[in-house]
């Protein structure tokens, strides 16, 4: 497993907790999260972070097919 940084992001969010991406081999686990249904892509102020465009592709995704929290809401 590795954690990495994004780059137009700072290191810690305002609560002094860490902002990473975490990867398990080629796997993005957040990605994973957001097309399982089990995760929303949220926007803090503003600043969109490096993957958004791909964790928005990937929330839509979710909601169409109505996967995980998608399905009951």
């Amino acid at each position: 497993m590795k954690l990495v940084s994004d780059p137009p992001q700072d290191l810690k969010e305002r609560h002094g907790r860490l902002l990473r991406y975490v990867e398990k081999g080629s796997a993005d686990i957040g990605k994973v999260q957001l097309l399982r249904g089990h995760a929303e892509v949220y926007i803090y102020g503003g600043n969109p972070f490096q993957r958004t465009s791909n964790y928005q592709a990937a929330e839509s995704k979710a909601k169409r097919a109505y996967r995980g929290m998608w399905r009951t809401c």
